[in-house]
């Protein structure tokens, strides 16, 4: 997805970065990005708190991580992305009608105006 992904934002003359390292540490300075996408992600990261503290971290106030996630996993993810201390979670549950892979949410969680 990464050449699909430069590609997109080329012929929309748009900036971004594509980071394959963990998502609990990025190696990113604080309050640094506007915006992360998270993709299928949550549901497989070895401390999903440690993970949401470091994305609150990295994001800008006002920033906002956007993600849909896999969530048939034993932990709720919705609830976790809801007490990280973002500003405001919002999120929807869906399923995409196959059993392997439902249900999942997609939403948006905005980092706190007044910072950390």
């Amino acid at each position: 997805m990464h050449s699909f992904l430069q590609e997109q934002l080329a012929e929309r003359d748009m900036e971004g970065e594509l980071r394959t390292s963990p998502a609990q540490d990025t190696g990113l300075p604080t309050a640094s990005a506007d915006i992360v996408i998270s993709t299928l992600v949550l549901c497989s990261v070895p401390d999903l708190e440690e993970t949401l503290a470091e994305l609150r971290r990295i994001l800008k106030p006002g920033g906002r991580l956007l993600f849909i996630e896999h969530v048939a996993a034993p932990r709720n993810t919705g609830a976790v992305l809801d007490a990280a201390g973002f500003g405001a979670v919002t999120y929807e549950r869906f399923d995409t009608g196959l059993p392997v892979v439902s249900p999942h949410i997609m939403g948006t969680a905005t980092a706190s105006e007044e910072g950390r």
